[in-house]
């Protein structure tokens, strides 16, 4: 048997490879150990680290543990950066707020927004003569100048507020922070059925935990606060001197000042603040909205509103857009129980919502003013006369109720008599439950999106 021949062992040049790598590291210790030598407690004779196996090892394992150190140390720098860091704002109006999102309710975003220049979709001022007594136009006294938008569109301006105490299924009996007071469910219903195409057995909504408030009202410093009673809510058979009609006639005392001078015209509600209901839930038409009525007034110089025989005089030029001037004006009408209609669209997804403002309205919304439903007590139209030495004062006893078509171009259900008139408007009156639904009439709409 032939022996096995042993394959010589290469310590040699290994050993001595590791030996030069031990020395190369030994002298780099000490160099950089010599960075100390007499600073701080170092002394100038100060020894920092031996050579050998052993202290090399030593050295190993401790710069070993400062490294783990300092990258545990730069990650909880870096946590504590990007956690504490203050959210960046975004160049938006202070009054811009968050969006709040509930359970079983489209979210929507609280705070202050605005639809500037919305579309004007629909403005139908046939339901009189002369048309111009219905308009679509802010007041002369508040148009803008040149560069302003056009007077046929306003800015809207609303808030939406989620108040803290509010739950996700509020009483619908709740009307704090509610003014002026909201129509009856039951006129709710016959308007939804008849007017507002509701497709859900719901005709009147759901009543939500979101508030809507109106905040624009271009109107001037004289008119009054929206939550001031009106004169023609409290009956009166006349004024102290005797000088008005009585409301026996159907026909409220004028609206007027302290001292005297007539109030200002204005186009929409003075201010609005009303619960947020929802509409058509889980449907292609699902919405939030609300509707309240206001009385709307408009100065005009045509006299055919006031005498038989200046009818043929028709509409007066100066009278169209917003109406005539008050300094120069010749009477006042008053449009009573006019319904101011609001509705956010929540499922429009075809839709492109206009505006490049910060704090632009976010969703599809339509505003629309027109003559449906109301309290039949005190729904009509009429002008009092104005004193042409002295505009802004009425004219004792120079007053008419005006004849309105409230199914103009439309088909009316439950048409209202008026105040003069005995309509059995309720159900348990043998009624439907409102007047002056279906369609037609003066109507004035705007939107905020195309398509």
């Amino acid at each position: 048997m032939g022996s096995a021949t042993a394959r010589p062992f290469m310590a040699g040049p290994n050993r001595e490879a590791e030996r030069r790598r031990g020395e190369r590291e030994d002298a780099a210790a000490r160099e950089v150990g010599s960075w100390w030598r007499g600073r701080g407690c170092f002394g100038q004779k100060a020894r920092f680290q031996k050579g050998g196996r052993e202290a090399r090892h030593r050295r190993r394992c401790w710069v070993g543990v400062m490294l783990a150190a300092l990258l545990v140390l730069i990650a909880l720098v870096t946590a504590l950066a990007v956690g504490l860091r203050p959210k960046t704002k975004r160049a938006i109006p202070t009054e811009a707020s968050p969006w709040v999102n509930i359970t079983g309710w489209p979210p929507l975003p609280t705070g202050v927004s605005s639809i500037v220049r919305p579309d004007a979709v629909k403005a139908n001022s046939g339901c009189v003569f002369p048309s111009t007594m219905w308009s679509c136009s802010l007041p002369k006294e508040v148009q803008g100048g040149s560069g302003a938008a056009p007077a046929d569109q306003p800015e809207f301006r609303f808030e939406i507020r989620y108040p803290s105490n509010t739950t996700s299924s509020p009483p619908a009996s709740d009307t704090s922070s509610v003014f002026p007071e909201p129509p009856s469910v039951e006129e709710q219903q016959f308007m939804g059925n008849t007017t507002d195409g509701i497709a859900s057995p719901l005709k009147e909504g759901e009543a939500s935990p979101f508030f809507m408030a109106l905040l624009s009202n271009p109107v001037s410093s004289s008119s009054s606060s929206p939550r001031r009673k009106r004169s023609h809510d409290t009956p009166r058979t006349k004024r102290d001197d005797g000088s008005f009609p009585v409301p026996l006639l159907g026909i409220p005392p004028p609206d007027i000042d302290a001292d005297g001078s007539v109030k200002a015209a204005n186009l929409l509600p003075l201010s609005v603040s009303q619960r947020l209901r929802l509409y058509d839930r889980g449907l292609d038409s699902e919405h939030y909205g609300f509707y309240i009525y206001y009385d709307r007034s408009i100065f005009l110089q045509s006299t055919a509103l006031l005498n038989q025989s200046d009818r043929g005089q028709g509409s007066v030029p100066a009278d169209r857009d917003g109406g005539s001037p008050a300094r120069d004006a010749r009477v006042r009408c008053t449009w009573a129980q006019t319904r101011f209609l609001v509705q956010v669209w929540t499922r429009m997804n075809q839709t492109r919502v206009e505006g490049n403002e910060p704090a632009s309205f976010v969703y599809p919304a339509t505003i629309t003013l027109d003559r449906h439903g109301g309290d039949v007590t005190k729904k009509l139209i009429y002008c009092y006369g104005l004193d042409p030495a002295a505009p802004t004062h009425i004219v004792p006893r120079a007053v008419k109720i005006q004849v309105e078509n409230r199914g103009f171009g439309g088909q009316l259900v439950g048409g209202g008599q008026g105040p003069l008139g005995k309509d059995r408007v309720t159900r348990a009156q043998g009624g439907l439950g409102g007047i002056d639904g279906g369609t037609g009439g003066c109507a004035c709409a705007w939107k905020n999106f195309r398509g």
